[in-house]
């Protein structure tokens, strides 16, 4: 019996610990995702248009979880192209157009097409995680490849709603699709 409690404990500690490890992967992940849209966002160039004044604030809409959101809330201090930037949590893919930039990572077929077809003309920048569906993709897609974040861009995409990316992000950029589905 006693060799039973030293084992029960041990595996009791080690699922524990274990636990705790991927909570502190899974947060470090949304950090470096949350870091990396912002660096999306530096590197992408609106139209004048796109934003009331010189000093507007760019708009982060997300589609995604609360925890997601804290993330984003940390980094986004400050501002970024001389602008604040104001989150907002989406509940629902209504409101669209008070966006600037869209961080999507669940989307199903359904709101991904009915979201693109509102939006594809308009300056926002769409940033989502999907398997590699063109259609369903945004602007720009994050991609796990191997355990590595990576990202690919939709050149025509960006062109359509009216945005320059920065040739600094498309070299860095797994492939550069020309394709708009």
């Amino acid at each position: 019996m006693n060799t039973f409690i030293k084992y029960f404990f041990f595996y009791f500690l080690l699922a524990i610990s274990s636990s705790s490890l991927a909570d502190d992967l899974i947060a470090k992940e949304k950090k470096i995702k949350s870091a990396i849209v912002l660096n999306f966002i530096r590197y992408t160039e609106w139209p004048s248009n796109a934003f009331p004044s010189k000093t507007s604030e760019i708009h982060l809409c997300l589609y995604t979880n609360r925890a997601m959101e804290e993330a984003f809330s940390k980094l986004a201090r400050g501002k970024l192209k001389d602008r604040n930037i104001k989150i907002r949590l989406l509940y629902r893919l209504n409101d669209l157009n008070e966006c600037h930039v869209l961080y999507a990572d669940r989307f199903t077929r359904k709101q991904a097409l009915r979201a693109f077809s509102t939006i594809r003309t308009k300056p926002i920048l769409t940033i989502t995680e999907q398997a590699t569906q063109d259609n369903m993709a945004g602007i720009i897609n994050l991609l796990n490849k191997k355990g590595k974040l990576r990202f690919e861009i939709f050149i025509n995409k960006a062109e359509t709603a009216g945005l320059k990316i920065s040739s600094r992000l498309l070299e860095l950029s797994i492939n550069n699709k020309n394709n708009d589905d």
